[in-house]
């Protein structure tokens, strides 16, 4: 419930508001009976003065313009290739997928080039497992040290950094499903 006390606060403020409200009306049309009283000398000093903001405004916005000119000049070159900077061979952009189809991994031999990207889609029932040639050529799904896993259902790559070839298998689905990346 509302005190006497905050409704006297709260009258008091209304009171100053709406002086406040009728203050400004009365300002306002004040300045502008002295406005339209104005003789023509005032006249022709605005004139003047808008004249000269006009001319202002113009400047600014070549300069506005150039600014803009300038920054997409800088964005531009920022961008290219310095022919101070070093000679370094870009990376290749090859792709190469394996994806599997029933339980054949396709393609089941892949070549490519060092560098080369491989991408890996496998379906929900197959993995990929690198093994060595030993063990791929006795369907043995022992990994490989230091060489790819992918488990089920996985997407994922590897880039062939070395010449050699890559044995991988599905493990659950040997000895059908094996293939081999010979990188060149």
């Amino acid at each position: 419930m509302l005190s006497t006390s905050m409704f006297i606060i709260g009258g008091i403020i209304f009171l100053l508001y709406i002086f406040g409200l009728l203050y400004m009306i009365n300002w306002a049309n004040t300045t502008q009976n002295e406005d339209m009283i104005a003789d023509k000398k005032t006249l022709k000093l605005k004139v003047n003065q808008i004249i000269l903001i006009n001319k202002y405004y113009i400047k600014m916005q070549k300069l506005k313009l150039n600014s803009v000119i300038i920054m997409f000049i800088l964005i531009i070159n920022s961008c290219s290739k310095s022919s101070t900077e070093p000679n370094v061979s870009e990376p290749k952009i090859t792709t190469n997928t394996v994806t599997t189809t029933g339980l054949n991994f396709v393609p089941n031999i892949l070549e490519c080039t060092v560098g080369d990207t491989i991408f890996f889609n496998l379906g929900s029932t197959h993995n990929a497992i690198e093994v060595s040639e030993e063990n791929y050529n006795q369907n043995n799904p022992i990994p490989l040290e230091n060489g790819f896993q992918f488990d089920f259902g996985v997407s994922s790559y590897i880039i062939a950094n070395e010449v050699k070839t890559y044995y991988y298998v599905c493990e659950p689905h040997l000895p059908q499903m094996k293939a081999r990346i010979i990188v060149e």
